[in-house]
């Protein structure tokens, strides 16, 4: 009797979870789809793309990416506080660049920027990024949730070992993947475009435009929840890639 009570208090315990999981999977969806919308909201104010030479250098550089087509917005550096160049939506994304990047970059440097940017679309490293963190998150609510429920001999260190599952996948897995994901889509470009000193050339001078709080992170703790590796270590890289190729 005693086992059959303890095996139905397993399939609750089991069930509740994957009720909670698939909960908390809903919510995770809900908060991607309000970021996407306040997205467009934002967008209804940015200008297209309407440079004839830039427009020219993304045609080529989408048909070495094989993509027909995306639509590519300025922000205003004077009142959008986010990154200089980033890819914006899931379903229907979009490149935004800042017009500052007009004024100081050339149009190859603007080239090898949406480059890097089609290389983070075509690798999907933002759903990767989603995907990783939610995992991370689901398996340690449920390492949590199955040590209180008492139903199974579990020991108490593997709440502890949830927390921690938690709490390493947000601040330093998930960043971890970020800043590789970021040296990815530096060679993919490079190596697509074929240029990767000018994409080196085009990240120093990104350097400038960067906001203070972009470039924070030369602490040991910052660097490691850093979503983005330093400029100088990506230039490096290319550097070396640069170098390799050539040798070939």
């Amino acid at each position: 009797m005693a086992e059959f009570l303890a095996s139905r208090n397993l399939v609750f315990v089991i069930v509740f979870l994957v009720f909670v999981d698939l909960i908390l999977l809903a919510s995770f969806i809900s908060a991607i789809s309000r970021r996407d919308r306040r997205y467009s909201s934002i967008k209804k104010n940015l200008i297209p793309l309407a440079e004839p030479e830039i427009i020219e250098t993304a045609r080529i550089v989408l048909s070495k990416f094989r993509i027909s087509r995306i639509d590519i917005y300025l922000t205003k550096s004077d009142s959008f506080r986010g990154p200089p160049a980033l890819t914006v939506g899931i379903s229907t994304p979009s490149l935004w660049f800042s017009d500052r990047m007009l004024k100081e970059l050339s149009p190859s440097e603007i080239g090898e920027i949406i480059g890097h940017e089609l290389a983070h679309l075509v690798k999907r490293h933002r759903i990767k990024i989603l995907v990783i963190g939610l995992l991370y998150t689901l398996t340690g609510l449920d390492l949590v949730f199955f040590t209180i429920s008492r139903i199974l001999p579990i020991p108490a260190l593997f709440l502890i070992g949830g927390l921690v599952l938690i709490l390493a996948g947000h601040l330093l897995v998930v960043p971890y993947v970020r800043r590789e994901f970021e040296f990815d889509a530096d060679e993919i470009a490079a190596r697509t475009i074929g240029n990767p000193d000018e994409l080196a050339s085009a990240l120093s001078r990104l350097n400038g435009l960067l906001t203070h709080s972009s470039q924070r992170g030369k602490g040991t703790w910052r660097k490691w929840g850093a979503s983005h590796p330093p400029l100088s270590e990506r230039i490096s890289r290319l550097a070396r890639l640069s170098s390799k190729t050539s040798g070939q």
